[in-house]
């Protein structure tokens, strides 16, 4: 045999012992293998060319197994990256590579190098290789147990294509292991996702009650508002109520005030009167003056003619907003312009001071309580609108008195200081 040949040969059968040491049971013939296949290794050797790449594969192998590997990576990482090599010979030569970092302890560039290997070997038609099956084994040890699962998995698949029986057997025995490993992480994360998934149930069931009871809240928050609303629109109708029934108090009181000074004041001068003509005329006289009601008339005429006037002060719309709720051929005669009142006015004015007691504005007015009733209904009767809430809407009469030039403030009320029961007198 030529040289070449014979290399080849010696190659094979390095080969064949190396696969019997692997697959032997019994130690001592594992030994009497190895033994062999150093042998034809040596006499490959002694037949290789010192610049062939073959002659650098099998150098390698040696000073590694002699522990000198390291100095020997400077020359195999130059040839690896030269662009003569081709794919199959960078795999080659990635894997010793890697077998010396890892004989080394570097893992890291071990996992670099099997990587690097596995990705040329699946780059040539070659199913009989070992750099995957290498690689995911140094990512079991390192925990990518998905990755060492599905590099193991495309391994088999090759090395059953490859019919490759001790790379198949070193495969299957190492498979189980992370075949498990792969199931009880897919395991743990399936538990994990389920406990997710129940966090997030509870979480969108959390959800929904709280936006539940934020709708609900929204609603009662919404319906409290209303009545707030409401609230405060009947509080600024009290609280104007309250300041024009204060107007109002402030003006009759002030006024009732000086009409009882006045009357006191007047008492006094018919009483001087009296006794005047009690001097001068007798007994006689005096029962004349008493038995006259024209002292009585005039005080009421002045009582009268000063409510009018006040009345009119606080509320001079009253008897044309009056007539509007009434109907036009029935409304009552106007008699504001003069500054009086007539009878069925003055109901109604007493009506918008708050006194609906019918014996209440009889007395005041000084009329039986049958008169002041058929007032009141015939009044009643005559409204345009709603006849039973007639009087409710005359006590909503705007309350109005007059304005000055000034516009904004209220002017003082003034009535006459002098009354025909004070002349009278």
């Amino acid at each position: 045999m030529d040289r070449g040949l014979l290399a080849r040969y010696y190659h094979i059968r390095q080969s064949l012992y190396e696969d019997m040491s692997g697959a032997a049971d019994d130690p001592e013939l594992k030994l009497q293998y190895d033994r062999m296949r150093k042998h034809y290794r040596q006499m490959r050797l002694e037949q290789l060319d010192s610049n062939a790449i073959e002659y650098l594969y099998v150098t390698s192998e040696i000073m590694r197994e002699q522990g000198r590997a390291k100095s020997i990576l400077p020359q195999l990482q130059q040839r690896c990256i030269s662009p003569e090599t081709d794919s199959h010979q960078k795999a080659i030569l990635n894997y010793i590579t890697a077998n010396i970092y890892r004989q080394l302890g570097d893992s890291l560039k071990v996992i670099y190098y099997y990587a690097t290997s596995a990705i040329n070997d699946l780059c040539t038609p070659v199913n009989d290789y070992r750099s995957l099956h290498e690689l995911a084994m140094q990512l079991y040890n390192a925990g990518d147990i998905e990755r060492a699962y599905s590099y193991t998995t495309r391994s088999v698949k090759d090395f059953l294509v490859a019919h490759t029986r001790l790379n198949i057997q070193s495969t299957v025995d190492i498979l189980p292991v992370i075949t498990s490993a792969y199931e009880s992480q897919m395991k743990e994360r399936h538990r994990q996702l389920t406990f997710l998934l129940i966090w997030l149930s509870l979480m969108m069931t959390m959800l929904l009650c709280a936006m539940l009871v934020i709708i609900r809240e929204r609603g009662r928050t919404r319906k409290k508002n209303e009545l707030l609303r409401e609230a405060n629109v009947k509080l600024k109708d009290f609280n104007s109520m309250l300041l024009e029934a204060n107007d109002i108090k402030e003006a009759y009181l002030s006024k009732y005030m000086d009409l009882c000074s006045s009357y006191i004041e007047n008492l006094d001068n018919y009483r001087s009167q009296l006794r005047k003509t009690a001097k001068t005329g007798g007994f006689e006289k005096i029962m004349e003056n008493l038995r006259s009601a024209n002292y009585t008339d005039a005080v009421l005429h002045d009582f009268y003619t000063e409510f009018d006037a006040t009345f009119l002060k606080l509320f001079p719309d009253f008897v044309s907003q009056l007539n509007a709720m009434l109907q036009p051929d029935k409304r009552l005669k106007d008699t504001s312009a003069d500054g009086i009142l007539t009878t069925e006015l003055r109901v109604m004015a007493l009506i918008r001071l708050g006194i609906n007691d019918s014996t209440k504005i009889a007395h005041f007015l000084r009329r039986s309580l049958s008169t002041i009733y058929n007032y009141r209904v015939k009044i009643r009767n005559a409204a345009a609108g709603d006849r039973d809430n007639f009087e409710s809407m005359v006590m909503r009469i705007s309350f109005s008195p007059s304005r000055g030039a000034g516009g904004g403030k209220k002017d003082k009320v003034s009535f006459p200081e002098e009354t025909t029961a004070t002349k009278h007198g």
